[in-house]
Parts: structure tokens; sequence; C-alpha cells
């Protein structure tokens, strides 16, 4: 027996078949949004022409000028262009103070030295200040042109690597002598004669310096002290000179300028300056400072040398040494002023 539905059944097949209809739709569209969104695009319906985008224009600055087709803009100034640069040398300052020491008017320097030459004449006072201006320098020729040449120190197997220094071969005579090092003979004015010529100085290491032998010439150096001697060729001997007798014998009666400048020099350890000039890094003290010159006196000759401090710490002061030497060979220490000091913060031991 066949069963029709009734009409209540119909209307729910009805509505069912209505929602299946509804849900297929909406399943159909996610899906067909979820492939647009996932479909690759081959990369050549892609490609674009990019433009690249123009720098900012920088303001227009109005001119009187009328500006040209090759004209550039000028780049700004470097930061440091402005600066001023510091200067690589500062002065010094002129004050005596600043240097540990102290105006006296009556401070007496210490001449001839007590000790070593090389060690300062001033007790840490001076009758000098510092001055303003550019001393002024008066120059002095030496007296008689010949001054002592270095062929015989040559001539006797020794070199000399620089201006201080002196080697000498192991055959070389001078080795015969107790010198623990030579000085080139250039370092001091002596005008050579027939029978007698300067070959070096020699510095005599002495440990027990403060009970030199009689008669010394003078001790030089400054933790370690030297005896110092010179020597000479009498004819073709060679001759090592270290005291004043000795020195005496080769020069007495001193009977010219020049032999009393060079006994002077040999007998003091002073130096003779003939010709100075400016030096920017020294402090000076004297308004005028001579070159060394010779005057001739009854009975001698007066001359003016300098003492060098090159011992201890700066500053070290030269200066002026007046010196009076009588036919005889007798030495007379007159007076001394500072003349110029150094201005570094070096010391020497």
């Amino acid at each position: 027996m066949i069963r029709y539905p009734n009409i209540i059944e119909k209307r729910s097949w009805l509505w069912f078949g209505l929602l299946m209809i509804a849900g297929m739709t909406i399943l159909l569209a996610c899906a067909n949004s979820r492939q647009a969104t996932q479909t690759v695009i081959p990369s050549e319906t892609i490609t674009l022409t990019v433009q690249p985008t123009p720098s900012p224009v920088p303001p227009t600055i109005q001119s009187s000028a009328t500006p040209t087709k090759t004209a550039t803009p000028t780049p700004p100034p470097s930061p440091t262009s402005t600066l001023t640069p510091k200067p690589t040398w500062t002065p010094f300052k002129k004050v005596l103070t600043e240097y540990f020491l102290r105006y006296d008017k009556n401070a007496t320097a210490e001449i001839p030295p007590l000790h070593s030459y090389s060690f300062g004449i001033w007790e840490g006072r001076i009758p000098a200040t510092p001055v303003e201006s550019t001393p002024q320098f008066i120059p002095y020729p030496p007296p008689d042109l010949s001054t002592n040449s270095d062929d015989l120190l040559l001539e006797a197997g020794c070199e000399i690597p620089t201006h201080y220094d002196v080697s000498c071969a192991q055959d070389s005579p001078l080795r015969a002598f107790d010198c623990s090092h030579l000085l080139n003979p250039n370092q001091f004015y002596f005008k050579p004669t027939t029978n007698l010529a300067l070959v070096a100085g020699c510095s005599i290491r002495d440990e027990d310096w403060k009970n030199a032998p009689e008669g010394t010439l003078f001790i030089v150096g400054c933790a370690f002290k030297h005896r110092q001697g010179y020597i000479f060729m009498t004819g073709e001997t060679y001759t090592l000179i270290e005291t004043i007798n000795a020195l005496k014998d080769l020069f007495v009666p001193i009977e010219s300028p020049a032999e009393a400048l060079t006994y002077a020099q040999l007998r003091t350890g002073l130096h003779a300056y003939f010709d100075l000039s400016y030096d920017p890094t020294l402090l000076y003290l004297q308004e005028t400072i001579d070159g060394t010159h010779v005057t001739e006196e009854a009975g001698g000759y007066v001359m003016n040398l300098y003492h060098l401090e090159v011992c201890g710490c700066e500053p070290w002061i030269t200066s002026q040494v007046m010196i009076r030497v009588d036919r005889s060979g007798e030495i007379t220490w007159e007076d001394a002023i500072p003349v110029y000091m150094t201005t570094g913060f070096d010391c020497a031991d």
C-alpha cells in the first residue's frame, strides 16, 4: 500500500531543502574567497617602473647676483674650520718664583765652585730679574783667528762620531793615559804653536774626588765626578797635563791675549762665547750680553768667560764670570752675574 505524505511532511521537506541550498551557497562563497586570496599572480604581470623620489628642494634664497648655469652649491663649512689651532709652544712665565728662585741684589756666586764645576754657583738667590725685551748681543772676534783642530786626534787613531764623543782604536797611543773619556779639542779655544798642540781633553775618573791630589786643575761631573786633564803633543810626544803647575810650565810667561785666553779656559773650565745670539727657549736676565773679549792691563789680562750649570734639575743658569790672568799664570775670579737660564723640566745626575 502506497503511503502519500501529508501536507505537514511536505512543508518540512521543503524547509529542509531550502536550508540545504542556503548552506551550499555559503560554502561555495567562502571557498571562492579563500581561493582568490591564495592565487599567485605571475611575476611578469607585476613588473613596475619605479621613479626615484626626488630630493627635497631647499628653499630658494633671493640674491641680487645672476646665477650661472654651471654654478654649484657651496658646501657648508666644516664644524672645526672656524676653530683657532692651539699653539705648539706656550711662552714661559718671566717670574723668578715660578722657577724656585728669588731676587736678592746682594746675592753673590760661589766662585770658584766649591766642588764640581758642573753644578750651579748660586744658592737659589740671584742679583737679577728676567728682562722683558730681547737682549742686545755684542759680539767680539777671538784674539787671533787661528783655532785648534781635531786633526791630531784623528792622526792618533781616534774617531769623533758626534760633537762630544771620541772613540779611539785599541792601538791608539792615547789609550796609554788613564782617561775615562776624551773630549773633542774643538770645545776649547786654543792657538797651536810650533812645539805645542792640544790633542784632546781627558776626564780622569776619581772615586775619592773630595781628596783629589793637590794642584788638581778642577773637578767636573754630576753623580760621577772626574778630574780634568789635557793631552798635548810637544814635538812628537804625547803628554798628559793634569795639574796647575804642569799647565803653568807650558804657558808661563803669558805674553799675549790669545795665550791668556787659552790658559784661562784650560785652568778654570769656563767657556769662551764670542758671538752669542737669541734663543727663544731661554729666559734672559740681562739687557746687554757681551761676547768673550780680552783686555790687556798692567801685569796681565782681564776677560769675561761663561760658567754653565749642567747638573741637578732645571732651571740651569749660565753666568758671566770675570777672570784676571797675570803673566805668571795666577788666576783671580773677580765676580759673576747670571745672564740667562733654561726653562725646561730636565734633571741631570
